[in-house]
């Protein structure tokens, strides 16, 4: 099992160096994201994290600071999703199961990804 933080700034203000809160724990070949600060696909796409290994999503709560990267981190999901070669690990037809404390939190992320939706 392996801890990585992508993000430790929570509740604050943009602080160099750091950004909001944010980690994953890599375990038996899947992902599991705890919370989704402004920045954090790219963080773990830096640290060579596979962001189609996700296996679940959990969001402690819904301020901004751990809530800002869900659009994003989906919105890269669906496009390496989209570029990865055959044979290589891909999310089609995979569940990521997704914790989150309020639909009112998914519904806004549904809507920020709305205009990007290609279907």
């Amino acid at each position: 099992m392996k801890l990585t933080f992508l993000g430790t700034c929570a509740g604050t203000e943009p602080m160099p160096g750091r950004r909001h809160m944010a980690f994953v724990i890599e375990h038996d070949q899947g992902v599991y994201w705890f919370d989704a600060g402004e920045g954090c696909s790219y963080t773990a796409h830096l640290a060579g994290i596979n962001l189609l290994a996700m296996r679940a999503l959990f969001i402690s709560h819904g301020h901004i600071d751990h809530i800002a990267g869900i659009p994003n981190l989906l919105f890269n999901l669906w496009k390496l999703d989209g570029l990865a070669p055959e044979g290589t690990e891909r999310l089609s037809g995979k569940v990521v199961k997704l914790h989150i404390p309020s639909k009112d939190e998914w519904d806004a992320v549904v809507l920020l990804l709305k205009p990007t939706d290609q279907s």
